[in-house]
């Protein structure tokens, strides 16, 4: 070996040079799986005159991609057609906060000329915030009774006393009469 050579190993050049290498290899495997992915993409979508045009058996083939993630969610899609329509479930662990959707569609957007799913608005809290959340509710609930209670209670004991009060001084004027 030379002396270059030795300088070159010792220095990382080679290693560079391998490391460089794979990773031309890995941005062009990138590249031939985009350009796949794209081709298949495609094929799935047509022009919304073609969509219009065809029949429905056709309609069919319009797919769409897989649908977004949601946090603390999974989704097992068993139809990607148009039209079709999916559920989200929430993790382990997690409950679907009150007043979202789990709910996403398969629809066509004309003007972009592609199909998609819907955005959900599905929000997956944790079961110990459902759980603090219920018992907070619960709680409110029950002072706001008790609440009503001693104010009911409040309201008989004044009216008692007024009572008393106003017998007294009837007892009073009519022993002075």
């Amino acid at each position: 070996m030379s002396v270059l050579h030795h300088h070159l190993r010792d220095s990382g050049f080679h290693e560079g040079c391998v490391r460089q290498e794979k990773l031309v290899l890995l941005l062009t495997e990138l590249d031939t799986r985009l350009a796949q992915r794209r081709e298949t993409l495609q094929k799935r979508v047509t022009g919304p005159e073609d969509l219009l045009a065809a029949p429905v058996s056709q309609q069919t083939r319009i797919t769409c991609p897989t649908p977004t993630s949601v946090e603390h969610a999974n989704i097992r899609v068993k139809s990607y057609n148009l039209n079709s329509r999916e559920r989200y479930v929430c993790n382990s662990g997690f409950k679907r906060k009150a007043g979202t959707s789990s709910l996403t569609e398969c629809v066509f957007n004309k003007t972009m000329n592609i199909a998609h799913w819907t955005t959900p608005n599905l929000k997956c809290i944790s079961a110990g915030q459902y759980r603090a959340r219920a018992v907070t509710a619960a709680v409110s609930v029950l002072v706001a009774v008790l609440g009503a209670v001693c104010v009911g209670l409040l309201l008989v004991c004044y009216r008692r006393s007024r009572k008393i009060k106003l017998s007294q001084h009837k007892d009073y004027t009519i022993l002075r009469a």
